[in-house]
């Protein structure tokens, strides 16, 4: 019994790797679509991106958590991410 619950320990762990994987490479890719300035990190594990010219984020593709350094905003996902950067990118223009 116990070895069946190691198997499927084992499978979870590497799907869940796989996933996490498949997200960091994907996020800097739709960064890079969207024409975003960032630079990438620690393997791929964390991204800094420049959302206007004096706020950036601190984003991590693997579990899509993003933080901003400068305001009080964060979130999950790169979608959540990049209407965030969107909204800010709309800010400054208007300013």
């Amino acid at each position: 019994m116990t070895g069946d619950m190691g198997d499927v320990f084992n499978a979870m762990k590497a799907e869940s790797q796989e996933r996490r994987q498949r997200n960091r490479d994907k996020g800097a890719e739709i960064l890079a679509e969207l024409g975003v300035a960032f630079t990438i990190h620690n393997v791929g594990a964390h991204i800094v991106v420049d959302v206007t010219a004096d706020e950036r984020v601190d984003y991590w593709p693997g579990t899509g958590r993003w933080r901003s350094r400068s305001a009080d905003a964060k979130g999950f996902g790169i979608a959540d991410l990049v209407g965030y950067i969107k909204k800010q990118q709309c800010k400054k223009e208007k300013s």
